[in-house]
C-alpha cells in the first residue's frame, strides 16, 4: 500500500479509482489477485465485501503505465503476459522482494528482464522511472552441474552494486534445472531469500 500511496503514486485512469482507494486496490491485486488460483471468483468476493473498484482494471492500468514508459526494444509486442512480467519485477526489484515466475516459454519472462535492466537506470531513466532505485540485473544459469557455491557467489557478485541510489538484482535462469544437480544447490537460497541483500 504505501508504494503506491506514497513512494511510486500512479496516475489514475479516467473515471478510475484515486488516491488511498487506488493504492488499495493495486495492493491487493498486487498480494492477492495475481496467486488467486480462480481470480473471477476472488474478484467478485472482493468487490462484494469491501465495494472496491474492480482492481483488475486499475491493475492493468497501471502496468500498461509502466511498459509505455520504459525502454523496449522496437516493434515489442505489448501483450499481458508482458506487462504482468515487468511490472512484478519492477515493484519486486524496488521493494526488494523475492519473484518466482513461473511460466512456459516465450511469455516474455527473458524480454522483461532486458527492459528492466535497460529502464531502471536511475537518474539516467526516462522522466516516469528517475525517482525509482537503479537495478543492476545479474543473470545466473541454472543447470545440473550448479552448485550452493556457484550461487552464493553469484549473490555475492550482485552485492557490489549496492549502493543508496542502487542495488544489484540477480536473476536465477531456468532455476528448475538446479534441482537436478547432486550438489543440492538452491538450499543456499533459504539464508538469501530470508535475508535479501540484494
Amino acid at each position: 500500500f504505501d508504494y503506491f500511496h506514497r513512494a511510486h503514486p500512479p496516475r489514475p485512469r479516467p473515471n478510475g479509482a484515486s488516491g488511498p482507494l487506488l493504492s488499495l486496490s493495486l495492493a491487493i491485486a498486487v498480494c492477492y489477485d495475481s496467486r488467486a488460483p480462480d481470480q473471477a471468483e476472488f474478484l467478485a468476493a472482493v468487490q462484494r465485501e469491501f465495494s472496491l473498484p474492480n482492481f483488475q482494471e486499475e491493475l492493468l492500468h497501471v502496468e500498461k503505465q509502466y511498459a509505455q514508459h520504459a525502454v523496449l526494444p522496437p516493434a515489442t509486442a505489448l501483450n499481458a503476459p508482458l506487462l504482468e512480467n515487468f511490472f512484478f519485477m519492477v515493484l519486486c526489484s524496488q521493494l526488494k522482494i523475492p519473484l518466482f515466475i513461473v511460466r512456459i516459454p516465450g511469455t516474455g519472462k527473458s524480454l522483461a528482464k532486458r527492459v528492466l535492466g535497460s529502464t531502471l537506470l536511475g537518474a539516467r531513466s526516462t522522466p516516469f522511472f528517475c525517482s525509482f532505485q537503479e537495478v543492476v540485473v545479474q543473470s545466473y544459469q541454472c543447470s545440473p552441474l550448479s552448485t550452493a557455491e556457484s550461487i552464493a557467489a553469484a549473490f555475492e557478485d550482485a552485492k557490489r552494486f549496492n549502493t543508496d541510489k542502487c542495488h544489484g538484482l540477480v536473476c536465477l535462469d531456468e532455476i528448475g534445472q538446479a534441482e537436478d544437480s547432486p550438489h543440492m544447490p538452491l538450499k543456499v537460497l533459504h539464508f538469501r531469500l530470508e535475508n535479501p541483500e540484494v
